[in-house]
């Protein structure tokens, strides 16, 4: 459920349930991401802040994708995941 959707929705007869999802999958992907950090993966950042950068920019796929567009929603992700990753900035040699 996107983030605009979930939080505009007032009336959710089992808003606490679906709350508990959410933060039950937040766990999983910050888990993952401790983990990538802890093994020299990942540089250390904030796990919670590096967790809210990747699902923002997945929650708006959906008001943007076209799925016969160019990308695949999977290959969206990978190239988000990609640029998250490797970032933005030009290497200096």
């Amino acid at each position: 459920m996107g983030a605009r959707i979930f939080w505009s929705i007032e009336a959710i007869s089992d808003r606490t349930e679906v709350i508990a999802l959410r933060d039950h999958y937040e766990g999983l992907l910050k888990a993952e991401i401790v983990k990538a950090m802890d093994h020299g993966i990942l540089r250390p950042e904030d796990p919670g802040m590096v967790m809210r950068l990747l699902l923002s920019w997945l929650n708006y796929m959906p008001r943007w994708h076209k799925p016969r567009g160019r990308l695949s929603a999977e290959e969206v992700a990978d190239e988000f995941l990609r640029l998250s990753l490797q970032g933005l900035r030009a290497t200096r040699d």
